[in-house]
């Protein structure tokens, strides 16, 4: 194991040196290295072609006017990016073979691994908390604003209202109304009614303006 004095370098060198995979857990929200900007420099100015990177961050990105922009920015450079409640580990793993994990003494320190049994633990540790999250934005999706149909439905949605009271409410049949809650669930990435309340309230879809 090798200790570095920045976590922020310790993630430049961990971009660098990337053959095939980069997999990275970043709580975001919090002042902490490196940030959503850092990566964004590192990913557009230095794009490698076949390489996949995987990023988890706290759901409290998605509230983050500030960050949100730069969060896009990566899915559109090819970031694939989930969010979960809690992200308390600082990880960056790279192509199996070794990974940065902030110092438990500084956290703007990483320590560099090599060892095999301990990459395997914090890849196991990676997969499961990703296959717990929630997608975010992926590459070449683009956030078109929603209709006044869409809006509606959503309102009523996070409300808690059911798809039958939901098509009266709105005039539309039942049919028709699940297939917007089936359009608005493609376009958030959810997978359930409970999760898709959340996204859509994370969204900012609720907080644009209503189509004239």
């Amino acid at each position: 194991m090798k200790t570095f004095s920045s976590l922020k370098s310790a993630a430049e060198r961990a971009y660098a040196a990337a053959n095939s995979e980069v997999r990275v857990m970043h709580p975001g929200g919090q002042v902490a290295e490196p940030t959503f900007e850092d990566w964004l420099r590192w990913i557009t100015l230095t794009p490698k072609s076949g390489v996949l990177i995987k990023m988890i961050c706290s759901h409290k990105i998605r509230a983050d006017m500030a960050v949100r922009p730069h969060v896009s920015a990566l899915a559109e450079a090819g970031v694939e990016i989930r969010t979960t409640t809690t992200v308390g580990l600082r990880l960056i793993i790279i192509d199996s073979v070794r990974a940065y994990i902030s110092s438990p003494v500084d956290e703007h320190s990483a320590i560099e691994i090599h060892d095999p049994t301990l990459l395997s633990a914090m890849e196991q540790v990676f997969v499961e908390v990703w296959d717990r999250s929630t997608p975010g934005v992926s590459r070449g999706s683009h956030e078109a604003p929603a209709s006044q149909t869409e809006l509606a439905i959503a309102r009523l949605l996070v409300a808690g209202y059911l798809d039958e009271a939901i098509a009266r409410r709105i005039g539309l049949s039942v049919r028709a109304c699940r297939a917007h809650i089936a359009k608005l669930s493609k376009r958030l990435g959810t997978t359930s009614r409970a999760q898709l309340g959340y996204q859509i309230a994370e969204s900012g879809i609720l907080n644009q303006p209503e189509p004239i």
